[in-house]
């Protein structure tokens, strides 16, 4: 049978992975998550309202973000999800940021997004938007159904392979500051 695990605010401090899969994430309803996986784990979180990446500090645990040591990232929010702090895959870990489902949703970039030699793949029901931080990985590919940034706030990135699509009618506005 399937638990979820419901709180305002999650912090989680492990060496090892966080959800069982993929295919069998740790289901959450949280408002904010702070993550960290210090040795060899993945982190797979589904949530299944709005998410934000935050700073927590619970007793004498401050954690800053979502980072993992060398492993993969993969969250997922069936609303908004919304990185206030770094979001950290050390190493060649790949990150999979997901904010909506069909057209609602969106991914709100607040902070960076970064991994070695990875890859990063951000996808929204509705836009990718951006106040702050570089999404820096080896592959970036971006996708949302209305629009990826906006002409006057674009995405920044730092990738040597950029891909992404607007499925809808939105623009595609991405500023790449390395060699892509």
């Amino acid at each position: 049978s399937t638990h979820t695990l419901s709180v305002a605010n999650l912090l989680i401090d492990t060496k090892n992975n966080i959800g069982t899969s993929a295919s069998d994430p740790l289901d959450i309803v949280a408002y904010n998550i702070a993550a960290k996986s210090n040795t060899s784990g993945n982190i797979w979180i589904t949530d299944s309202s709005a998410l934000t990446v935050s700073e927590l500090t619970i007793g004498s645990t401050t954690i800053t973000g979502v980072s993992s040591t060398a492993s993969d990232i993969d969250i997922r929010a069936t609303n908004t999800l919304q990185i206030s702090n770094d979001v950290v895959a050390g190493s060649n870990g790949n990150i999979i940021l997901y904010g909506g489902t069909s057209s609602t949703g969106n991914v709100i970039l607040g902070a960076n997004v970064t991994t070695g030699t990875g890859n990063i793949d951000i996808k929204a029901g509705s836009a990718i938007t951006r106040s702050a931080g570089t999404v820096t990985g080896d592959q970036v590919f971006l996708d949302a159904a209305d629009s990826v940034g906006t002409s006057s706030v674009p995405v920044v990135t730092d990738a040597a392979t950029l891909g992404g699509q607007v499925t809808t009618s939105g623009g595609f506005y991405v500023n790449d500051i390395g060699n892509v």
